[in-house]
């Protein structure tokens, strides 16, 4: 699809938000809403619904028109992935600032303008995330004993650690543990950071996490994380995309991960003990996690020819009684021609 030059409001805004819509229909106002509702204003908005199969599309048409704000432009497009998505949304944008934010999360109402502050302090080469709340379907807290509560409590103790033993890079060493930004909703940066880092690449279950190791090596100075300032709601709905497939998902993650390695060790960098850890215990993870749905195949496999054996078992057991009736009927007419003949 062709995309049409960006908003010419965008030219006086300071801040472009890239909203990637797929099949969230019933999550997409909330996400929408949470911009609009910013104490900061000075933005403009670009919705791309990436060809989705629900209503998301109708319910971008129906927003659009219902609030009639100019700041928000809605594109549609054949599926392309959220990669693509993303690269095209940030491509339009022509502002000094660009933010993304997913279709099935949410901002804290005083996001974009702590965020701004922060940029300001840092200069224009500027990479920011934040601290994450979980939110579920209803947008309801998640309680902290929820699993995933305790993953994301682990990253943090990671990235605290990392700062006290003053290591080198301490974002890279962490993100080589875990995606501490959890989301590309997280992500806020300057327009020259996007422009010297480049775009997503082609993956389907970690393009943030990959985009975020290579800003955190290029440009340390630039990457500022501030895990206290929960400014993101993360939502979890059971349909994410990286709860979509735990084996393809932590098979991408080695490939970024061991990827990555090399050329870190490559330029002269050292590599915390816990990364080569990480990928280790990825790699055991996919390999166990391949057995056993190699076994659930075989056992699914099974249970189908056993069903296939009792189902002909059944159509042979039809036959023969249809063959008994047959016979029944057979005998009998038999019967009746024997007592005519003698007649």
């Amino acid at each position: 699809m062709n995309f049409p030059v960006a908003n010419p409001l965008q030219a006086s805004a300071a801040v472009t938000v890239v909203v990637p819509a797929y099949n969230h229909g019933r999550y997409v106002v909330e996400a929408l809403d949470s911009v609009r509702n910013q104490t900061f204003q000075d933005w403009v908005m670009i919705v791309i619904d990436d060809g989705s199969t629900d209503d998301t599309r109708a319910v971008l048409e129906d927003y659009q028109k219902r609030v009639a704000d100019p700041r928000i432009q809605v594109y549609s497009q054949a599926n392309a992935g959220s990669h693509a998505t993303l690269n095209r949304g940030l491509d339009m944008a022509d502002t000094p600032y660009l933010a993304i934010l997913n279709s099935d999360d949410s901002c804290a109402p005083d996001r974009l303008e702590k965020l701004m502050k922060i940029a300001a302090r840092t200069g224009d080469g500027s990479f920011v995330v934040t601290g994450v709340s979980l939110i579920d379907e209803n947008s309801l807290p998640v309680p902290a004993d929820h699993w995933w509560q305790g993953m994301y409590r682990g990253l943090l103790a990671r990235w605290a650690s990392c700062q006290q033993m003053k290591i080198e890079n301490p974002a890279v060493q962490t993100l080589l543990w875990g995606n501490f930004a959890i989301s590309t909703s997280n992500f806020f940066m300057s327009r020259s950071v996007w422009a010297r880092v480049g775009r997503f690449r082609n993956l389907r279950y970690v393009p943030d996490w990959d985009y975020l190791l290579r800003v955190a090596a290029e440009l340390p100075a630039a990457f500022v994380y501030t895990p206290d300032e929960e400014l993101l709601n993360y939502r979890l709905h059971g349909q994410n995309t990286i709860l979509g497939g735990s084996l393809r998902n932590h098979a991408e993650a080695v490939k970024v991960l061991r990827t990555f390695q090399r050329g870190w060790v490559a330029t002269g960098h050292q590599l915390a003990p816990h990364a080569i850890d990480r990928l280790h215990y990825l790699t055991r993870f996919i390999r166990h996690e391949h057995a056993r749905q190699m076994l659930e195949r075989q056992k699914t496999g099974w249970v189908e020819q056993v069903d296939a054996v009792h189902g002909e078992l059944d159509r042979v057991r039809l036959q023969a009684s249809q063959w008994q009736t047959d016979s029944q009927s057979w005998h009998e007419q038999a019967k009746q021609l024997a007592l005519q003949s003698e007649q």
